[in-house]
């Protein structure tokens, strides 16, 4: 049978055509390099060659088979046009009912598409400094879920005695609901104060593990990543403790992929000397995709028995939306190696510009910056000077600013049957009110300078308000800068 590129011979010049041919094929040849490599290429795509990938994986799919013919309940219909585009046809989702990674028979193109995804980002993981990293897995859920899901397999591993979970305190209900929510008891552990810090108090975690005689503890979720002036939990020491005491550690870090060279490494060494059975990363944090889904990471170096990714694979019920595989994987593929490499040193030498930016800002308002170095993410600054400091998020959100969050020593608040003061700053008696924010992944300079002209211009404002007048402000500021080097 003639080929499609002898007929279109007989209408042009064969040099014409050849050359057409070629371009067209460039796209397959690229995508038989990616199922070839296994890894994320170093160069970015364009956005055209990438539209016609996803189309030709589309095409892949059942439901867009030429004279297809469904009639199962199940058959990937899709009544609305836009939905159709904005899914580029893809609607049989991911998976099986016996392991949420498995090929899906009607969807053949979408399930080589979640494929790539998993590889791309694990590729992109070890990019960033997890170079103990052994498997991942991408579930369409946020980072909460995603935690329950560790919980869920972990407790299914180790059996229905373990039912408590050690948590170093950190003020945000996610977590605790996600303990919770897989049926646990938490068991909150009070952080220490070290300056401005919150730190993890290890020893603490070693006596209730020497305590546990009965065994009903299951893990200790530790977390990587956090807004100041908390700092990311002591890992290390508490993989030791976990592989000492034989109880799984699982990693909260959230938006840490973006803090590779400082949380990364952490988690490296941690699996090395201790136990790590699982980390679990957002997706819409670290890699700049709508909320929606979470990466689950295990590690090769790691004491601990067993793969929370396989277990998790299994026990995921039912199919799942391809709808966050396909968001990381054209985002990854647009980016490529070197773009992410690009956005994760930008990231950090804008950390400093941040701090910079933000300490002159405070200096001349007369407050100050906390004091938070192990922290690579966030910073926060202190709000004694003005009144009714909680008014300054929405002062600032009024003015377009998002993210910041003001915290009142003072707080009280209930979450999942328990008390906590002093909610949001992570400790019972943290000395002062504050601000915190932080220079995450995609932040710009331009970003930064805003959010300082608009932060100065706040904190004056609220000031004027506090004295009445000008002036009055003036002198506070200067009575506050005399007393910066003062402890909190």
């Amino acid at each position: 049978m003639d080929s499609w590129r002898e007929l279109a011979a007989q209408w042009l010049p064969d040099a014409h055509v050849g050359l057409a041919a070629d371009a067209s094929q460039s796209v397959h040849r690229r995508f038989k390099a990616l199922l070839s490599s296994r890894s994320l290429p170093s160069e970015g795509w364009s956005d055209d060659d990438i539209r016609f990938l996803l189309y030709t994986l589309s095409r892949m799919d059942t439901n867009n088979f030429f004279h297809s013919t469904g009639v199962g309940e199940r058959e990937g219909k899709v009544y609305s046009r836009i939905v159709q585009e904005r899914h580029f046809g893809m609607a049989h989702g991911v998976g099986r009912a016996g392991d949420v990674s498995a090929a899906q028979p009607k969807a053949a193109g979408s399930s080589i598409l979640a494929t790539l995804a998993n590889t791309f980002v694990a590729s992109a993981i070890r990019e960033a400094g997890l170079t103990t990293l052994r498997e991942t897995v991408v579930v369409p859920v946020a980072t909460g879920m995603a935690m329950t899901l560790v919980l869920l397999s972990l407790r299914q591993q180790m059996g229905p005695r373990r039912t408590r979970v050690l948590w170093p305190r950190m003020d945000q209900k996610s977590c605790l609901k996600a303990i919770t929510a897989a049926g646990l008891e938490p068991v909150v552990v009070e952080n220490v104060l070290e300056d401005d810090q919150v730190r993890t108090n290890v020893s603490a975690i070693e006596k209730l593990l020497q305590a546990d005689a009965d065994g009903t503890i299951l893990c200790v979720m530790t977390t990587a990543s956090c807004f100041a002036p908390r700092a990311p939990d002591r890992l290390e020491a508490v993989a030791r403790l976990c592989k000492t005491y034989d109880v799984a550690h699982v990693v909260n870090n959230a938006y840490g992929i973006q803090c590779g060279k400082i949380l990364l490494r952490d988690i490296d060494r941690s699996a090395r000397v201790g136990r790590v059975d699982a980390t679990v990363q957002s997706l819409d944090k670290n890699f700049l995709v709508p909320v929606g889904g979470a990466v689950i990471a295990t590690l090769t170096c790691s004491s601990a028995p067993g793969s929370v990714c396989q277990n998790v694979r299994r026990a995921y019920p039912g199919r799942a939306s391809a709808a966050p595989a396909c968001d990381l994987f054209i985002t990854l593929l647009s980016m490529g190696k070197n773009g992410f490499r690009k956005l994760l040193d930008e990231r950090e030498s804008l950390m400093e510009y941040m701090r910079e930016h933000v300490e002159h800002v405070a200096t001349r308002v007369g407050e100050r910056l906390l004091r938070t170095p192990n922290n690579p993410v966030s910073m926060a600054i202190t709000l004694r000077t003005v009144r009714e400091p909680t008014r300054i998020g929405s002062m600032l959100f009024r003015r377009n600013v998002t993210g910041t969050r003001v915290v009142e020593a003072t707080a009280v608040k209930e979450v999942a049957g328990i008390r906590f003061e002093g909610y949001g700053s992570h400790h019972e008696s943290y000395p002062c009110v504050y601000l915190s924010f932080a220079c995450a992944i995609g932040t710009t300079r331009a970003d930064i300078e805003v959010f300082a002209r608009k932060l100065e211009a706040v904190l004056q404002s609220a000031q004027v308000e506090r004295v009445g007048n000008t002036a009055d402000v003036l002198t506070l500021s200067a009575d506050a800068e005399a007393r910066r080097g003062d402890p909190l």
